[in-house]
Order: C-alpha cells, then structure tokens, then sequence
C-alpha cells in the first residue's frame, strides 16, 4: 500500500498525490481521484501536461471509477530522472509501472490523449494481459510529424530540436523567455488553432503554464523521441476494444490520421468530433466526456 504523499481539492473534487518507483528507479508523480472501490482507469497525457489536462475527465469519471494520471519522466514532478532514457517504450514502462504499484494485478481501462496515444499502444505492445478496453484520442501511433506535416518537415523540426537540446544554454535561455510572455504564448496558440477559442480558458493557462515550467531540454528529447517512434505496426495486434476521436479542426494529429488507426485496430469505432481542436477534451464537445466515459466504464 503507497501512501498518498498530500491531497488537494480542485473544482470539489479531492485528489491524492502519491510517488511510485519506475523501472529504472525514477520517481512517478501519480494523481489519483475517484471511488477507491471502482474500476481502475489510467490515463496518459500529452507531452508536459500534468492532471489538469485531463480535469474534466477525472470530474466525469470519479464517482464510478478510480483514476490515475502521471507526470512523464523528467517532467512535472516525476523527478530528478535516474537515467538518460526518454523514448516512448521508456514512458510505457512508466505506465505499467505506476499500474504495478496502484492496481497490482488488475485489468485497467485507459485513455490516451496526444503522446499518450502511442505511450499506451507501446504499454500494450509489452503487457496486453494488462488492458481490458482503451480510448485514443487526438493523437498519432507513430510519427506524428510525418502526418500532421510531411517526411521533409519532420526532419527539418527533428533537425532543429536535436540542436536546440545539443546547447545547454539554450533551453534555459527559452524557458526564461517564454515564461515571461506566457499570455503571448497562449494566445499564439489560440491563433494558429493549436487550441479552440472554446478551450477552458483556465485549464488551458495552467497547461501552457505548466508546460512551460518544465526543463526544455528534457521536454526537447521527449519530444524528438515521440517524433522517432512508430507504433503503427502494433495495431492490428490489439485485440480489444478500442474507442477512436479525432477532430475536424486537429491540424497537430488530423483526423484522417485517427480515421487510419481505427480502420487497422481489430475492435475499433471511430467517432470524428466536429470543431474540435488538438485540445477537444478541454472544449465543450456535446456528448463527447458521457460517451468516453460510457466506454471506459463499459
């Protein structure tokens, strides 16, 4: 039994802080929510993004079920790391990880949203006895540059992040900068439709903010290590249920990518959510927190 570290309470609803041990020793920042007596689903965030990315989610889902998200190695609280590993197959044995301490022996529903889309499916590609049903939302298997953008402009961004983290200053440099001038920061993202007007205006500032709080150069390889991986060649090896959204207005994972990746899942449904942005599970999508939620709690 982990003991909860501290609680909190966000919009009434109470949240356990809890550090469990990863495979290489790293410690896992674990927010945990919910009736401790329900069904346990995990859920794996976008890349820096912390439990408040997924708030409404645990508000939704909390009176049934009891949930889990963690802050990626490296990020957030899941610090200091004990060693150089960032790739994706290293944040899934982070997920079976915090699942070995919290629901030892457990099936689990989960939810991937972004990265943690292919976080999960490389989870299931190393413990698929672990998951009973999961849910990809608004995130790619693999190569996310490669769809959102093209082969070329995937090298280029690849390109330019390996010599951005190669300086040492420069990070630091950065994080200072944009720190600074995070309300420019946000609204630049509002006006290249990375996240709809619609997005929470609260929630959506602590993301950027907390984002932003992280160490870029570790932000910086996790995120040329999402850019390297594939996890489309998984799929067809994932028997089990599967709920797949994409958005019409995700440019970061269009959804035509989501539309692929349930056409090659075994057990998939696709549901394209008009209007949503990369961030839809932030905006007020009629219907769309109820029928994730009808799925995992299934």
């Amino acid at each position: 039994m982990i003991p909860a570290l501290e609680h909190f309470t966000f919009r009434e609803l109470e949240y356990e802080v809890l550090t469990v041990p990863s495979f290489d020793g790293t410690p896992l920042h674990v927010e945990r929510a919910g009736n401790p007596d329900g069904p346990v689903i995990l859920l794996a965030n976008g890349i820096g993004v912390r439990w408040y990315g997924f708030a409404p989610l645990f508000e939704r889902l909390a009176p049934e079920a009891c949930v889990l998200s963690w802050d990626y190695r490296g990020m957030g609280g899941s610090m200091p790391l004990q060693s150089e590993q960032l790739e994706i197959r290293d944040e899934a044995g982070d997920a079976l990880a915090v699942l070995d301490a919290l629901a030892p022996g457990r099936k689990v529903a989960a939810l991937g949203w972004s990265m943690g889309v292919p976080v999960l499916i490389e989870a299931h590609r190393r413990d698929p006895d672990r998951f009973s049903r999961m849910a990809l939302v608004f995130g790619a298997p693999g190569l996310p540059f490669v769809h959102a953008f093209s082969p070329n402009i995937d090298r280029l961004i690849r390109g330019i992040l390996g010599a951005a983290v190669s300086q040492p200053v420069a990070p630091l440099v950065l994080r200072a900068l944009l720190s600074r001038i995070e309300p420019l920061v946000r609204e630049f993202l509002y006006r290249i439709r990375f996240a709809g007007r619609d997005t929470d205006p609260e929630l959506f500032q602590m993301c950027v903010e907390g984002v932003l709080a992280n160490r870029l150069e570790n932000y910086g390889r996790t995120l040329i290590g999402l850019c390297r991986h594939d996890g489309w060649d998984h799929l067809a090896e994932m028997d089990l249920p599967v709920w797949v959204a994409g958005g019409t207005a995700d440019w970061v994972t269009p959804a035509a990518a989501m539309e692929r990746t349930a056409r090659m899942l075994p057990e998939a449904t696709y549901h394209e959510i008009p209007g949503a942005s990369h961030f839809g599970l932030l905006e007020n999508h009629p219907g769309l927190l109820d029928n994730i939620a009808r799925f995992l709690l299934h």
